[in-house]
């Protein structure tokens, strides 16, 4: 797996998809975040997760 590749870094991966709990498992491992819009594979409806993720992580400077 391409992730192997950084043993020691910390990495955090959002995966926003539809049926994205599926990847828990296999990406799961020491020094990762793994954010996923669903809880299993099974979940395979259109998910709104992506938008909110990014409006509650994004920082608003006034002008």
């Amino acid at each position: 797996m391409a992730l192997t590749g950084f043993p020691k870094q910390t990495l955090a991966l959002v995966h926003t998809g539809s049926a994205s709990g599926g990847f828990l498992e296999p990406l799961s491992g020491p020094n990762r975040i793994i954010i996923t819009a669903t809880r299993t594979q099974r979940e395979r409806n259109a998910t709104e997760f992506a938008q909110f993720f990014v409006e509650a992580n994004t920082v608003r400077v006034p002008i």
